[in-house]
């Protein structure tokens, strides 16, 4: 939808979705598959469960600048309900504005690979990755067709590897 005739354009966007979800041995997080949560030898069994939930629901909005006279700007918010603190409050997932080659706000981290992201077959996909989002200035540029690069001032979030046994050592 065009603002009131200009080349500015606002959208509006996300979808509901419901998940039903029985673990007949129980992995050990109700609201989503999580590869350190299944059970090894000698753990207790967690038993099994049923949950009916919303929490994966997304919505956006976004504000751009569609003149081919105008460098590339935008300003983009998305949230979900992933929020761990309760099922009805809002997570940020990302807000963050572009101007041309810069990029200012919170989105993922610029050695997150996005192309290995399994989301249609696993919301959580931070099993097998390094990144998530985070707050960050990125200057990005494509150098051509193939190749794009880009260089970040990011927030170091130095939980962002997980050890589920608490083994001894600390992270490379």
């Amino acid at each position: 939808m065009s603002l009131f005739l200009s080349s500015w354009r606002v959208s509006f966007g996300g979808y509901v979705k419901v998940d039903s979800i029985h673990d007949f041995s129980g992995n050990g997080d109700k609201r989503q598959f999580l590869l350190h949560t299944i059970p090894v030898n000698g753990s207790p069994e967690p038993g099994s469960y049923w949950n009916l939930q919303a929490v994966e629901t997304r919505f956006h909005f976004e504000v751009r600048n569609m003149s081919p006279d105008v460098v590339r700007n935008r300003v983009f918010l998305e949230f979900d309900f992933y929020d761990a603190s309760s099922p009805l409050a809002l997570r940020l997932r990302h807000a963050y504005f572009e101007y041309g080659n810069l990029l200012a706000g919170q989105t993922w981290t610029t050695l997150t690979e996005m192309r290995q992201l399994p989301l249609l077959l696993d919301f959580a996909a931070g099993d097998s990755i390094y990144g998530g989002r985070t707050v960050q200035v990125r200057w990005q540029a494509k150098a051509s067709d193939r190749i794009s690069w880009a260089v970040a001032l990011e927030h170091y979030n130095d939980g962002a590897i997980f050890n589920a046994a608490s083994v001894e050592g600390t992270a490379r």
